[in-house]
């Protein structure tokens, strides 16, 4: 799912992620961008990534033992979601922490009761994956305060300053220059003319933001000639069946644009099994899309390091308990890639942009 801040430096939607003000650590220094690394999985081409690296405070975090953090899924059928509990689990499992899960199952009704079940549970600290805090409704925010539990975003349009006191703490990306940096990709693509269709999200801020920076990049330039609403519980399935349509209904069609990857899986599929010479344009960099680049499918996603801004979701809930100062609302880097860049193997995690940030989280925090 995508996000909110940089500036573009050679296909980089740049945006440095300076946590608490405090420089990087040493780590950062020692591995370079593209290095394959112990923490991680991924190995990247330099080319991926070019510009301002992540940061990892310098400043030690001493882990705080014997905590248990619930985690508020929007949808498991996303990918996105899973990627990024798994990062939760694996850095809260570093920590000694216990993880519990509330699956919404793309029922954004169930956001409060969700928070609630969790509450009732006994955890000590909530992350919320990209489901907006205004969802949650007065009592389960009342109820958490109450408690004195923490609630974290990731990947929202929310921060601690926008979301009228929900918010400890949060971690994003930048939509809306993610976007601009898609849209100029995009546009340059298609030599500023032709028939897109757009998936879109109406429900969820962060999908509108995006959606209302395309429409105004394209104005005037690319025609609109479908939109289709997203189902969060059948997500790929869902978008594969109506890109299928829009193929034989729009001849012309040129590209199809989704808000985020998960949906746009399914677009890509239904564009490979036709063979045709259509477009994809998203955000996130999921593993399936990643995949289907390596298969040649003409895809472009601002990519963003799902794995490291999870483990710095995990350090804010780390520094809240420690009573420690730390940069309450993150900004995050994404990186445009597409099939002519793609890395060969593995995900954008984080690597590309940090090095071996697992390492450098464990030395903040004093463990392993």
């Amino acid at each position: 799912m995508r996000v909110n801040h940089r500036a573009i430096i050679a296909g980089l939607v740049a945006c440095c992620a300076l946590i608490a003000a405090c420089g990087s650590s040493d780590d950062s220094s020692s591995t370079a961008a593209g290095a394959s690394t112990s923490g991680s999985t991924s190995t990247a081409a330099p080319s991926v990534h070019s510009g301002p690296k992540l940061s990892i405070p310098s400043a030690t975090n001493p882990a705080v033992a014997s905590k248990t953090v619930g985690v508020v899924t929007l949808t498991s059928a996303s990918e996105v979601f899973s990627r990024e509990y798994a990062a939760i689990q694996k850095a809260a499992t570093v920590l000694g922490w216990k993880v519990k899960q509330a699956n919404m199952n793309g029922d954004v009704s169930k956001a409060g009761s969700a928070v609630q079940n969790l509450l009732q549970s006994g955890v000590d600290g909530i992350i919320l994956q990209s489901v907006e805090p205004t969802l949650l409704g007065a009592k389960a925010v009342a109820d958490a305060k109450a408690k004195d539990v923490p609630i974290v975003e990731t990947f929202s349009v929310f921060n601690s300053k926008t979301s009228k006191g929900v918010l400890a703490a949060s971690v994003n990306a930048d939509y809306v220059a993610a976007q601009a940096a898609v849209d100029k990709e995009m546009l340059a693509d298609l030599g500023g003319s032709g028939e897109i269709a757009l998936v879109n999200d109406k429900l969820a801020s962060e999908g509108v933001v995006p959606e209302q920076q395309l429409r105004k990049d394209v104005a005037g330039k690319i025609k609109i000639v479908a939109t289709h609403q997203m189902n969060y519980a059948n997500l790929v399935p869902d978008i594969s069946a109506t890109v299928t349509t829009w193929l034989t209904q729009y001849p012309s069609l040129k590209a199809v644009w989704c808000p985020y990857d998960g949906p746009c899986v399914g677009a890509a599929q239904a564009i490979q099994s036709a063979n045709k010479q259509v477009r994809v344009y998203s955000q996130d960099g999921v593993t399936s899309i990643l995949k289907l680049m390596r298969q040649g499918v003409d895809i472009t996603t601002a990519a963003a390091p799902l794995e490291y801004a999870n483990w710095l979701a995990v350090d804010q809930l780390n520094s809240i308990w420690g009573k420690r100062d730390f940069e309450r609302d993150q900004i995050i880097p994404t990186v445009i890639v597409d099939k002519s860049n793609v890395p060969k193997t593995g995900d954008i995690d984080g690597t590309q942009q940090y090095g071996d940030f697992e390492t450098a989280f464990k030395k903040r925090w004093g463990v392993g």
